[in-house]
């Protein structure tokens, strides 16, 4: 449950429960992810117990993994809308209609840019 080798087995007497044994060893290991701009950025996940190596807990403990998580989400909001909105459909349907709602998807994309 770390980055270090596996040492020569120890006998430890008084670990009872298996949050006596996180507690003892406190496993944890450094991952490096690489964003967009291609940066490396470097986390460490500590396991308190056996659902912290789910990927939902690790994604909710990360920063970099919640913020994939929060746009995947928004991504896949927007593949709904795009398949079931007949509207907007009609809208990308027509090149010019497409053009204006570029434009104000931009500006809009700017004007949040902006207030952040």
């Amino acid at each position: 449950m770390t980055a270090e080798e596996p040492g020569v087995p120890e006998i430890v007497d008084h670990l009872y429960t298996i949050e006596d044994v996180f507690k003892y060893f406190d496993p944890n290991i450094d991952v490096n992810f690489q964003d967009k701009e291609g940066q490396d950025v470097t986390e460490n996940f500590r396991f308190g117990n056996v659902g912290d190596f789910s990927v939902k807990s690790m994604t909710q403990r990360s920063p970099f993994l919640n913020n994939l998580s929060i746009r995947k989400e928004f991504y896949e909001k927007v593949i709904k809308q795009l398949r079931s909105n007949k509207v907007l459909q009609r809208v990308i349907a027509n090149n010019d209609t497409k053009a204006a709602m570029l434009i104000i998807l931009k500006e809009l994309r700017k004007q949040v840019e902006e207030s952040l």
